[in-house]
């Protein structure tokens, strides 16, 4: 089984693309915190979303997002300004939960997921 499942914080604002289909994609990257004091570490987790989840991330998340993110790892390649190839893992987000307060209400939890929900009758 590949699941992943972490709480963590937006690193910067997340960048949402578009394949040569059409078909958007966004990135973005959360801080995983463990640990207190001077056993604190912290692990950096790339992570992306695709097509309706990710236009909801990019619009409604920013750097400091608190998120829950669930989903799988995939291989991530990529080379480098010195053109050196580097080899590891990101996630590929199925459901990407917002944990952060709202400004002017209550604290909020809004899940979004990759499922089309457009045949709910409302």
């Amino acid at each position: 089984m590949n699941l992943f499942v972490a709480t963590g914080n937006l690193t910067r604002d997340p960048e949402m693309r578009y394949t040569p289909a059409g078909k958007p994609v966004t990135s973005f990257r959360i801080a995983i915190n463990e640990g207190r004091g001077d056993n604190r570490k912290t692990l950096f987790v790339s992570c992306e979303t695709w097509e309706r989840l990710a236009e909801t991330v990019a619009e409604y998340t920013r750097k400091g997002s608190k998120v829950l993110v669930t989903g799988s790892l995939i291989p991530d390649e990529y080379t480098d300004r010195n053109n050196v190839k580097h080899e590891g893992v990101k996630v590929n987000a199925r459901n990407v939960e917002f944990l952060d307060r709202r400004e002017t209400g209550p604290a909020t939890t809004a899940a979004a997921t990759d499922d089309d929900l457009s045949d709910l009758p409302f």
